[in-house]
């Protein structure tokens, strides 16, 4: 049997539009999950979604996950299409590359509503169906910037660090219940939400001399980490934070 095989099971996937949560969502049903797809970007969401996700049991959700009637709403659809929710990805997430005395007040509550609040309103919402079926893993997308910092990104590195605390609190409170909730904590990764970095040279040198494997990751390379996560392969790892930075954190 192979541990990592995800067939018969389902998940939600938010941010699954672009960049990593994108990558996550077509590994999970590689491995042979039912994933809902879910996105704020209506254009981005439909686009992906007749171009990687039609023709199996997979569903596109447009959510706003710092908005708990829309995620609720979300979790409703999810249980309704798929019959269950067996994992869950928090993925979405945004960042302002601001120093903080240059970020304003909205700019910084915008990010700690969708990366914080937002792993927060999803996880209690599913949370509430995988009690009843007693049985779960939820994989929070936090980062190493949740463990260690950066000049000039503020909220960001304050969500993360929230999202791993968060983490950690869930997994105490529903150990018992059978859910496992986890956090996966990439290093730098070339995505959309990273391509100021990666399209300047100078920070993408200074990103691959801070890095031992001296380059960013890709998405994929972060993916088989979350089937890791979502398989009964790590049915006794919970309240964990698994880095995959490239030595980043090492140092």
């Amino acid at each position: 049997m192979n541990k990592n095989d995800l067939k018969n099971k389902t998940a939600v996937v938010t941010g699954g539009a672009s960049g990593l949560g994108l990558a996550i969502a077509r590994e999970l049903v590689d491995n042979g999950a039912s994933v809902a797809i879910v996105d704020a970007n209506k254009k981005n969401l439909k686009s992906v979604y007749n171009r990687y996700f039609q023709g199996k049991k997979n569903i596109p959700i447009l959510t706003d996950v710092s908005d708990e009637p829309q995620v609720d709403q979300m979790t409703e659809i999810a249980i309704r299409e798929l019959g269950s929710i067996d994992v869950l990805v928090c993925g979405a997430g945004i960042t302002v590359r601001k120093p903080t005395m240059e970020i304003n007040l909205e700019e910084f509550e915008k990010v700690i509503s969708v990366n914080l609040t937002g792993t927060f309103l999803c996880c209690k919402s599913v949370a509430r169906h995988m009690l009843d079926q007693g049985s779960g893993s939820i994989i929070n997308i936090a980062s190493i910037m949740g463990h260690v910092s950066f000049p000039g990104r503020p909220a960001y590195d304050a969500s993360k660090g929230g999202v791993v605390q968060l983490t950690k609190t869930m997994a105490l409170e529903w150990a018992e219940q059978g859910i496992r909730v986890n956090a996966l904590c990439p290093g730098f990764t070339k995505t959309e939400l990273t391509r100021k970095l990666w399209e300047s040279k100078e920070k993408l040198e200074l990103i691959a001399n801070l890095t031992p494997m001296k380059r960013m990751a890709t998405p994929e390379e972060m993916t088989g980490a979350v089937v890791f996560l979502a398989s009964d392969a790590s049915k006794f790892v919970t309240g964990s934070s698994l880095v995959v930075d490239g030595g980043w954190m090492a140092w």
